[in-house]
């Protein structure tokens, strides 16, 4: 399986660089939802050209969230910047890419958590020159010890862990689909930590994301090979 492994390995070092410049000049909600929403289109069409057809209950699902991340992003009304808008796509079909590949990889080694060490080692291996250009100095506090920490088990080891598992039982194309979870909670999490108050739009945003995500969740998930 080393098409899969390389694969894998290339999509997370592309990932990372591509989503946080895009979110560097596009801003956090315009870049998030344009690399997280276009995955599970790009994972759809991957897996199509691989011989597997996507269920029509994903079809529908990911219509009715994608259309609530559009909801969820029309109140900003923040242009976003055409290389913003073409390194947020990257990210999305880096991720995209790394989960169909990796769902390969968890299927054959049969151990989630072998494939997911092989394919992070991998990819931090090959973003180690970008590293060392960079200014390190902010580690030696304790803020930034803390930071890493949380965004190394957190944020990475531990979300990373659960997504390998749920690579054994789902589609990637399904698994992209229920990664649009994420703008729902930040818009959960805004109203209820952060004192927001989302306008009426941004509720139909949520209520479309949530029905499509519960959609995918209740409804079959078969898909067919074509022949």
């Amino acid at each position: 399986m080393r098409g899969p492994t390389v694969i894998a390995a290339l999509s997370v070092a592309c990932y990372q660089p591509s989503f946080f410049a895009a979110v560097k000049l596009s801003g956090v909600a315009l870049g998030t939802l344009v690399a997280i929403g276009s995955a599970p289109v790009f994972a759809g069409l991957m897996e199509i050209v691989l011989g597997e057809r996507p269920s029509r209950t994903w079809m529908l699902a990911t219509a009715l969230a994608l259309g609530g991340c559009a909801a969820l992003l029309a109140p900003g009304g923040s242009p976003m910047q055409p290389l913003g808008t073409v390194l947020a796509l990257a990210a999305g079909a880096s991720y995209a890419a790394f989960t169909v590949a990796s769902r390969r990889l968890v299927l054959h080694l049969r151990s989630p958590d072998a494939a997911m060490a092989v394919v992070f080692v991998a990819g931090a291996a090959l973003l180690l020159p970008v590293l060392v250009a960079q200014d390190l100095s902010w580690l030696a506090s304790a803020r930034g010890v803390a930071m890493v920490a949380w965004l190394g088990v957190a944020a990475t080891a531990a979300a990373y862990w659960l997504f390998a598992r749920g690579l054994v039982r789902l589609s990637a194309a399904t698994a992209t689909t229920l990664d649009l979870a994420e703008p729902l909670t930040a818009t959960l999490l805004g109203v209820l930590l952060l004192g927001e108050r989302p306008g009426f739009q941004a509720l139909i945003g949520g209520a479309l994301i949530a029905a499509g995500l519960l959609l995918l969740t209740l409804g079959p998930q078969q898909r067919t090979a074509s022949s």
